[in-house]
């Protein structure tokens, strides 16, 4: 990993009065700027004023700016000269038409430079709540709590640092060795890219040492990525990811012993970053029985936060601790609740599961 400064690259721009921000990104309308996270649906009537629809999160699991993507053909041919914003190639991929990314699909990995901000966790997008939770015996058992945070958290798709566990690798190949986000302001708005051992050690110091500056463990760095844009299948470990790491079918896959696939540091402070810290909890005598955990039986704590402050990751994190005792004093008779896995390191609590074993069941590989 290199830490030299990078030339800056080619910002993307909306400008207009038709563009609204759908599902998410950020876009120009004819009053100002709308920035959204799939949350709100602005639209512009004139006899009323804005009216905003606020959108489920069940039905939109991915942001996508509702914009024109102009020409592709030329995009492509943009791409190969010059650095471009993670946005703008997020932008191409999510509103290329299909006959466009198919001709991509059987082309060879194009090398891209894209710069944004660099994050040690793939997100999850979605997971076994189609084929588990509509299923789940006893739903009418859950409390309106639990039935909002299942909602919630598989709705947003927070993000877990599954792949970053150098102590326990997957002995059996089975997850991504290193995967990492590269997003803008938000982990929602990234795509996954794939590091190799020798990089990916270097950049944890990064991210540590980032971390430090703002009193955190660790920190998103601000970056340009250097690597090759492929399809999932195309690049062995990003095929493992299954539906982890976005609604995009692409990565950027950076090859080992490739001395022109690099991470640059560009000296910039990320002020904003923006995710879900989030932890899932279980009451303690459910657990070490011989038959696996109900999805019931457990709860996913959320907060979202910011990554980039070291006060607004610890006001969270003391609103996770809040709500896990409230739930232990409301639901379980103060029983402890414990730490199953939790999304990175700065959640507290050590978990019971092993990163890979909450992988695979998220994956729909095994049972716990």
């Amino acid at each position: 990993m290199d830490d030299k400064f990078p030339a800056t690259g080619s910002q993307s721009t909306v400008s207009g009065s038709g563009a609204i921000a759908n599902k998410g990104g950020a876009a120009a309308g004819a009053f100002g700027t709308a920035i959204g996270g799939d949350q709100y649906n602005i639209t512009n009537n004139h006899a009323a004023g804005y009216r905003f629809e606020i959108r489920s999160y069940l039905r939109d699991k991915g942001p996508r700016a509702n914009f024109g993507m102009g020409d592709p053909a030329r995009f492509w041919d943009t791409l190969k000269q010059t650095t471009v914003s993670v946005e703008k190639l997020r932008e191409i991929l999510l509103n290329a038409p299909d006959d466009h990314l198919a001709a991509l699909a059987q082309q060879p990995a194009q090398f891209v430079s894209v710069e944004g901000q660099l994050y040690p966790c793939g997100l999850l997008v979605s997971g076994w709540w189609e084929s588990h939770f509509q299923k789940l015996d006893g739903l009418d058992k859950l409390n309106g709590v639990q039935k909002w945070l299942f909602n919630g958290f598989h709705a947003w798709g927070p993000s877990f640092d599954f792949s970053w566990d150098f102590d326990k690798p997957a002995a059996d190949g089975s997850r991504p060795r290193f995967v990492a986000q590269l997003g803008s302001g938000d982990e929602a708005n990234s795509i996954p890219v794939i590091i190799p051992a020798d990089k990916a050690h270097k950049l944890r110091e990064r991210f540590q040492e980032r971390g430090r500056d703002i009193k955190l463990d660790v920190s998103p760095l601000s970056v340009t990525v250097e690597g090759v844009l492929c399809g999932r299948s195309q690049c062995p470990e990003a095929a493992k990811l299954g539906k982890v790491g976005g609604i995009l079918d692409y990565c950027i896959w950076l090859k080992e012993g490739e001395s022109s696939h690099r991470i640059q540091l560009d000296g910039k402070q990320t002020d904003i970053y923006s995710g879900y810290l989030w932890k899932c909890v279980a009451p303690k005598s459910l657990l070490g029985q011989d038959k696996p955990l109900e999805l019931h039986h457990a709860y996913f704590l959320w907060e979202h936060t910011n990554f980039a402050n070291e006060d607004s990751v610890k006001y969270n994190l003391d609103s996770l601790d809040h709500k896990q005792r409230y739930l232990e004093e409301k639901f379980h008779g103060s029983e402890p609740l414990v730490v199953l896995q939790k999304s990175n390191i700065l959640v507290r609590g050590d978990p019971y599961w092993t990163q890979d074993q909450f992988y695979k069941y998220f994956q729909n590989r095994e049972d716990i």
